[in-house]
């Protein structure tokens, strides 16, 4: 099973006020409100698209959290008869490394940290467009539909 971009989908741009300043000043920061893709600037759309497409990659690697996250997603859409989409929050630092993600978790611990150890840490190839409000959010969605 695959992990595939979801074409063009964007779930909005949020923002937080110092976002690079620290994980938890992020967390406790005022979020604004969304911004619908089709009002957001065409580079923070482009950056999106770009963003899921680098992630579905990596979840689609041969690495043990990978394969752990995608076997649990496959289990859980085959249980429940129809696609799962996981929707991500994904927070970028200024070099364009994903410093934190947020997620719906998984009933099981084991692929929440899978999820965490595949995304956290891993750079897409340019920083987010400036003034590109954070959290990024983005879905992927198991299988190769």
């Amino acid at each position: 099973m695959t992990m595939r971009k979801v074409a063009g989908r964007l779930l909005a741009a949020l923002g937080l006020a110092g976002a690079a300043s620290g994980a938890a000043q992020a967390q406790d920061a005022a979020q604004e409100p969304p911004v619908a893709p089709v009002q957001a600037p065409a580079a923070w759309v482009a950056y999106a698209e770009e963003a899921t497409g680098a992630v579905s990659a990596w979840l689609e690697d041969d690495s043990a959290s990978s394969v752990a996250v995608r076997t649990y997603m496959g289990a859980a859409e085959a249980e429940a008869g129809e696609p799962r989409p996981l929707e991500l929050k994904l927070w970028i630092d200024a070099e364009g490394r994903v410093s934190r993600i947020d997620f719906t978790p998984f009933v099981h611990a084991e692929a929440n940290a899978a999820l965490t150890d595949a995304l956290v840490g891993r750079a897409f190839t340019a920083p987010p467009p400036a003034g590109m409000l954070q959290p990024l959010r983005i879905e992927v969605q198991a299988g190769g539909r």
